[in-house]
């Protein structure tokens, strides 16, 4: 009975531990490596650029500086915090910031476990390579 009660506990120990590493595998901590790597994997080509202090999307948040880029016409801004709490944190302060603004800033942020991009495109869809690299780093 004793060594049923420590098959038990040790099987019960082994399904925490895959259900945790599973789940810790979709909150993957991103890189700004991973992010121009997904970007360039896809045939895009980008270029980085300096930033614009009065650009609303390059502000630094929570004391992160972000990475900016042009895309043909488009501006692509990635900030990279150190986890998910801190690009939270991040994004508060950017509503914060944005105050009664009317823009729409939902179209053009990307919130991806600890990375937040800015992308802001002047078609009116966003185009199929950059979605395809938005969804490959979020699976």
């Amino acid at each position: 009975m004793k060594k049923m009660k420590v098959i038990l506990y040790m099987l019960v120990f082994l399904l925490v531990l895959v259900l945790t590493s599973c789940a810790t595998n979709n909150n993957k901590i991103l890189t700004i490596d991973d992010v121009t790597t997904a970007i360039t994997d896809e045939g895009i080509e980008m270029k980085e650029i300096e930033r614009n202090p009065r650009n609303i999307f390059q502000l630094d948040l929570n004391g992160v500086a972000p990475n900016v880029y042009t895309i043909q016409d488009n501006e692509l801004t990635i900030y990279v915090f150190e986890n998910e709490t801190e690009r939270q944190k991040g994004m508060d302060e950017f509503k914060e910031r944005l105050g009664s603004a009317t823009i729409d800033t939902d179209k053009f942020t990307y919130e991806i476990n600890n990375v937040v991009l800015f992308y802001v495109y002047t078609a009116d869809t966003i185009d199929e390579k950059m979605e395809s690299v938005i969804n490959k780093l979020s699976s």
